[in-house]
């Protein structure tokens, strides 16, 4: 709730963080300390979004590039005929590459229980905004992950546990489908879009590891963020399968 109302570039971004919090806890149940609270999301908000320390951050995304909460309705063969988990997957498979680290959930739900469905697909993207003239999506989680030590560390959410944690969600869905969400808006919306240039794929923010400028980076990821930008073909051909375009592959 706070980071969909903050303006990230806030000209006093702790003052702002602040006043939220406070808002917010008094409108809450929660015994939390204020000052702790509004600290720890400010380095959330501070955190590099991938391993170089000049990469984008929260707070380097001006509010007039910045989408909060972009709802979407998706219509799914509304026209007749369904479409099953399965046939997304294939579609899925065809483009990941054999090392990205997504494509054994596609294999996963390749070997489930078929789900057949069609209708709407509705949802609202946490994020969207502009990142090196891309356009990505961008996901809030504050799940907690395993500690290894005697006490929760930056560490605790390396690349390692959040692949998992982005598979045992299902999160990996999720993000494929708000891409589909996001290429159907932007050919409606933006002047010679094209998905190859303008899609830049999902980035999956686990708060609770996004320690700030010093978020220690584990093999060549920051931990705390989840960067996934699969072949722009994969999202156009989810889209034509969704919709029930001749030729789809599935």
């Amino acid at each position: 709730e706070i980071f969909e109302r903050v303006a990230f570039d806030a000209p006093d971004l702790p003052a702002t963080l602040r006043e939220h919090v406070e808002a917010a806890l008094l409108r809450s149940a929660w015994e939390l300390e204020l000052d702790v609270l509004a600290a720890a999301l400010l380095a959330a908000i501070d955190t590099p979004l991938g391993p170089e320390p000049e990469a984008v951050r929260l707070r380097d995304l001006p509010s007039p590039r910045v989408l909060k909460e972009l709802t979407f309705e998706l219509p799914v063969r509304t026209g007749g005929g369904t479409v099953s988990l399965q046939d997304i997957a294939r579609v899925m498979l065809h483009h990941l590459d054999a090392a990205d680290p997504y494509r054994r959930y596609a294999a996963d739900l390749v070997a489930a229980t078929p789900v057949r469905f069609h209708g709407y697909l509705t949802g609202a993207i946490d994020l969207t905004a502009v990142v090196d003239g891309r356009y990505e999506i961008m996901d809030f989680k504050t799940n907690p992950m395993p500690v290894r030590g005697e006490a929760a560390a930056p560490e605790d959410y390396g690349p390692a546990a959040l692949t998992e944690a982005m598979i045992g969600g299902n999160y990996v869905l999720q993000a494929t489908l708000y891409q589909v969400a996001l290429h159907r808006y932007l050919q409606w919306r933006l002047p010679g879009y094209d998905p190859g240039r303008h899609l830049g794929g999902a980035r999956y923010l686990f708060v609770r590891g996004m320690a700030g400028a010093e978020a220690p980076v584990v093999d060549g990821e920051r931990c705390g963020v989840v960067r996934w930008r699969p072949p722009a073909e994969m999202i156009v051909g989810l889209s034509d399968l969704l919709v029930g375009s001749p030729g789809a592959s599935a």
